[in-house]
């Protein structure tokens, strides 16, 4: 598939309404080929299919033989090779009709050891949507919520339906179409997290239950809709959500929940305080809850010695502040009085505060592979732990 590397200027609306871009080719959905805005029909289903696997692989050599176990598998007659051709020809007559690239060479040639379909960028959805993904994930990374959203929102936008729903639903199955699928997933779910970041839990709610309707065992899915529901106040909704995937996992698969969703149930009934941020963390970041409590990690270097410094806050089961929020906190009990227990107090509850306002990296993230597993934490965001 052809990509260009940095943002390019034919992602426009205007390329996406079809005007002005010549023909244009649809695979996010049924088949779909457009001249100016207006319908090119491809009759029967094997040109169709063969346009399919030619536009799955656009810029590509696909070899015949390639092409003949796409459409027949093992059911192939011996007339395939020829049936091919056939078709070939079919849509090479179609092209003509409606024009050719600028350049004068037909869209579809023959190069061994079989045929490669020759067009810009700009002229198939699906390269659109992996451009407006690689942008829309760049902007995850750097911690620009709305653009990332903005992104993502219009790559997601391009689907109609699943890809090359009539040509599927014939009976052709690819292992590329489920592939796309899945990471049409894996892109709803960054979408998601950018969205959560900004602050958008109860829109978000009914769009994350319906996708776990149909995924209900995708635990990044899982993982987002629990920390949502924790943040409305709905606790016990939140631990149900766990109880009914661990439910699905041992009856479908006799597996238990991984890890990181599990120390997310007991950080929601430990009522630990990270869970009141967001989830921030970028694509290919950490999964990383809260694990059980234990030794707290050693704080950072303290400052030069004042009067009477208050205690240490109390140990806490996770501490992923940056340098920072420490320093910030080794400052702001200073004027506490050891000795005086009210003092204590108040600088106990100011630390609280501090801590859930300060924290620059969040502590509670729910990042996951496309394929739903748990990725090693970061080390440039996680503090090591004892």
């Amino acid at each position: 598939m052809y990509h260009r590397a940095h943002s390019p200027e034919w992602l426009s609306p205007e390329s996406q309404g079809i005007k002005g871009v010549g023909v244009r080719f649809n695979v996010l959905g049924p088949l779909e080929v457009l001249s100016d805005g207006t319908d090119v029909p491809i009759r029967g289903l094997q040109q169709r299919a063969l346009l399919g696997v030619l536009l799955l692989r656009a810029n590509s050599v696909v070899g015949i033989n390639e092409i003949v176990a796409a459409l027949w598998g093992d059911d192939r007659p011996s007339t395939a090779r020829k049936m091919v051709q056939n078709s070939v020809a079919g849509l090479r007559r179609t092209f003509q009709a409606v024009g050719e690239p600028a350049d004068g060479k037909p869209a579809l040639n023959t190069t061994v050891p079989g045929y490669v379909l020759r067009i810009e960028p700009e002229q198939l959805d699906l390269t659109e949507f992996h451009e407006l993904v690689t942008l829309g994930r760049a902007r995850l990374a750097a911690g620009d919520w709305t653009r990332a959203s903005e992104l993502l929102r219009r790559a997601l936008g391009l689907w109609r339906g699943p890809v090359l729903a009539d040509v599927s639903d014939a009976g052709l199955t690819w292992p590329e179409l489920a592939a796309l699928q899945g990471t049409r997933l894996a892109v709803h779910e960054d979408c998601i997290q950018a969205e959560l970041a900004m602050g958008r839990d109860r829109e978000l709610i009914g769009e994350l239950e319906s996708m776990l309707e149909a995924e209900p065992t995708r635990e990044r899915l899982v993982a987002q809709l629990m920390v949502v529901l924790y943040n409305c106040g709905r606790q016990s909704e939140a631990l149900d959500r766990y109880r009914r995937t661990r439910d699905l996992l041992a009856d479908r698969f006799g597996l238990e929940p991984g890890r990181d969703l599990r120390r997310l149930q007991r950080a929601i009934l430990s009522h630990d305080p990270a869970l009141a941020l967001r989830l921030t963390t970028a694509p290919g970041g950490a999964a990383d809850f809260p694990p059980p409590a234990g030794p707290r990690p050693a704080a950072a270097a303290p400052q030069p010695p004042r009067p009477r410094p208050a205690p240490a806050p109390p140990a806490r089961a996770d501490d992923s502040r940056t340098d920072d929020s420490r320093a910030h906190d080794s400052g702001a009990g200073r004027a506490g009085t050891a000795a005086a227990p009210a003092a204590e107090h108040a600088f106990r509850a100011s630390w609280e505060r501090v801590e859930r306002r300060a924290a620059s990296v969040v502590m509670v993230r729910a990042q996951w592979t496309a394929d739903g597993g748990a990725l090693a934490p970061s080390a440039s965001t996680t503090p090591s732990r004892s």
